[in-house]
């Protein structure tokens, strides 16, 4: 089934990402997602789920650019609840993966100033690992400005 997306910005006359009213047209759309989701686990089609969780969380993500910062404030509640939806969404997405994602608080050990004790990372390890106690190849990813945790699931 081919779902279409679009959001009715032009026709509330929002020409820039810059505002709160940018952000809240995609809401609806996004959390109408979560009511396929409902009916899609109902026939137990977890990759179905999966998928659309990744279409909400994506949703979220145009929805909060431009730019979202909570450094050294939060600069627009509304895109840091879509921050956060897309978080959440992705985390779920994510819990029907053959190698599910974890997020692991790591401890900052160079922070100074206002930096934060820990930095969330994302963590996906091979069947082939018990517990953290293998030695296995890693792949690092850190994205820059405009790319997130959730953002790079085609890199996973």
């Amino acid at each position: 089934m081919l779902i279409i997306i679009t959001s009715n910005k032009s026709q509330n006359n929002i020409n820039d990402g810059y505002g709160d009213a940018y952000t809240e047209a995609f809401f609806s759309r996004a959390e109408s997602l979560t009511e396929q989701v409902i009916l899609a686990s109902g026939y137990g089609d977890h990759l179905k789920v999966s998928s659309l969780y990744l279409r909400e969380a994506c949703l979220y993500r145009i929805a909060r650019f431009t730019y979202v910062t909570s450094f050294p404030i939060i600069n627009s509640e509304i895109k840091w609840s879509a921050w956060e939806a897309q978080k959440a969404v992705y985390m779920r997405a994510a819990t029907g993966w053959e190698l599910p994602v974890k997020q692991v608080m790591v401890t900052h050990t160079a922070a100074n100033g206002k930096d934060r004790d820990t930095i969330p990372v994302y963590v996906r390890l091979p069947k082939c690992t018990e517990a953290w106690k293998e030695k296995i190849p890693v792949v690092f990813l850190i994205t820059g400005l405009d790319g997130y945790r959730p953002d790079n699931t085609h890199y996973n």
